[in-house]
């Protein structure tokens, strides 16, 4: 929970706080590198097992960046120093590789190959 001075709520979680502009959310998970909260949630759970607390609904939403920092630093903290750089260089060649295969299929991107732009009547910015 990220509360202002005047009391009100700004964020519930850290990423909340970053500004990032639509076309990047939208690449991002059309791309699959978008963080799944849901999937590191269910993993963080699946680990604490019978040590699992069940929260009611506000208290989750206060401890849930708390305990996916914690599952997300435990997780880091497995891989150190070139094992990590390594895991990294080789997750960004994948995902640009994957992201390339992505927009070279696609039909409606500009860029694409797939895109029949002989068929375009016009283009805006504007929708």
């Amino acid at each position: 929970n990220k509360v202002a001075e005047d009391g009100q709520r700004g964020a519930f979680f850290n990423k909340d706080l970053e500004k990032t502009d639509l076309k990047t959310l939208v690449e991002q998970e059309r791309l699959g590198t978008a963080n799944d909260y849901n999937a590191n949630w269910a993993k963080h759970v699946m680990r604490q097992g019978s040590k699992f607390q069940d929260l009611d609904t506000d208290e989750q939403f206060d401890m849930a960046d708390v305990s996916m920092q914690a599952y997300e630093s435990a997780a880091n903290k497995k891989r150190k120093g070139k094992d990590r750089d390594e895991m990294l260089r080789k997750q960004a060649i994948a995902t640009h590789n994957r992201m390339e295969k992505i927009l070279k299929n696609c039909w409606r991107c500009l860029d694409s190959p797939k895109m029949l732009k002989h068929l375009v009547i016009s283009m805006g910015v504007r929708c």
